[in-house]
């Protein structure tokens, strides 16, 4: 999975990827991210910067700079290939939807080395070959990480005899605020009623363009923010590999690489997590609850948490409790250790030792 561009693509300023947003959780430090790879929560080990929705990860090549890392509300959904054939058309109609008026929109698709405009004709090519093949979106171009992106493998696909069954969706972070948060709860919970899926999260993640240099370059910022801001995601494609492999090689239970704000336990997940009961138990009267199909939709509170390991808030308890309640059913180890290791120096346990972050 290696894109780089080529010598065609246009030259493009270099930029710092910043969009300048307030939000109430602003820290006032205004320096670099630290290289500390420690996995402790003290001052000198945890990101300073002026917040953390400023942190942006950079690639630099060939004299051209793109921001291609940056914090998101993402979207995580999984399922099972065959219940999901003809589902694509309808699973990328609804993230268009989300789209405001008028925002452009660019696709890598098969031997793309970057990514183009989406244009009615190719719009039109995109459509006949989303179930058989993977596209990826964005609302930028070049390599550069837009605030809209979206990615999905869902029904058969090109390869024989395999199925394509997830979904990644990730829209601003800021969106996690009033007014928007009641319209995010919305729209994961229509995909998880509307779709066949077994489980999925939402919550705040690290958002990064596709390709394996540009992902080398985004994974260790978006984990080293994680380190502090313990509720975000930091994202590496391998571990939805890792949660994807049961079906694709060998008879393994479904997990998910963590808890969400918005966390949907289809009826396998609900029932190795102790059912509907043992949650409540859990939760103690934190979040609430709702029955969608088989399965359990759990929200931890009106807006995402980020668990901030400099300061901590009553209000990021539903979200730990829902951590340790899930254990049974989360992500034990990341992925392949071919990208693991690329972490900007950050070792396997190290990254491993995150997952179990909250637990006691």
């Amino acid at each position: 999975r290696s894109s780089c561009p080529g010598a065609e693509s246009k030259k493009t300023k270099p930029t710092n990827g910043s969009t300048g947003s307030t939000n109430k959780r602003r820290i006032k430090n205004s320096t670099r991210i630290q290289r500390d790879t420690r996995l402790s929560f003290d001052e000198d080990a945890v990101p300073k910067i002026m917040s953390w929705l400023d942190t942006r990860a950079e690639h630099t090549e060939l004299g051209e700079t793109w921001a291609v890392g940056r914090p998101a509300l993402v979207f995580l959904f999984y399922g099972y290939g065959p219940d999901l054939q003809g589902r694509s058309i309808d699973a990328f109609n609804r993230f268009l939807s989300v789209l405001p008026q008028g925002t452009p929109l660019y696709f890598l698709g098969k031997n793309a080395r970057s990514y183009k405009r989406v244009t009615t004709a190719s719009e039109r090519r995109i459509r006949a070959d989303l179930e058989k093949s993977f596209y990826t979106f964005t609302t930028d171009g070049e390599f550069r990480i837009g605030e809209f992106s979206y990615e999905a493998r869902l029904g058969k696909t090109s390869q024989p005899d395999l199925y394509g069954d997830h979904l990644f969706m990730a829209v601003p972070a800021t969106w996690g605020e009033p007014p928007h948060n009641e319209r995010v709860y919305e729209l994961f919970r229509s995909f998880a009623t509307d779709f066949p899926f077994w489980g999925g999260i939402c919550t705040y993640g690290f958002d990064m363009v596709w390709g394996r240099e540009f992902e080398q370059s985004a994974m260790h910022v978006g984990f080293r923010l994680a380190r502090r801001y313990r509720a975000v995601l930091p994202r590496s494609r391998s571990h939805e590999e890792e949660i994807l492999y049961p079906y694709h090689h060998a008879p393994r239970k479904k997990r998910l690489p963590a808890a969400g704000w918005l966390t949907f336990l289809g009826a396998e997940l609900l029932a190795n997590v102790g059912g509907r009961s043992a949650l409540e138990v859990a939760l103690d009267g934190k979040g609430t609850m709702e029955t969608i199909r088989d399965g359990l939709l759990v929200r931890t509170g009106p807006i995402p948490p980020l668990c901030d390991a400099n300061r901590p808030d009553p209000a990021d308890e539903a979200y730990i409790r829902m951590s340790r309640a899930i254990r049974n059913v989360r992500l034990e180890r990341w992925g392949f250790s071919s990208l693991i290791l690329s972490w900007g120096g950050i070792e396997r346990d190290e990254a491993d030792q995150w997952l179990h972050r909250f637990d006691e």
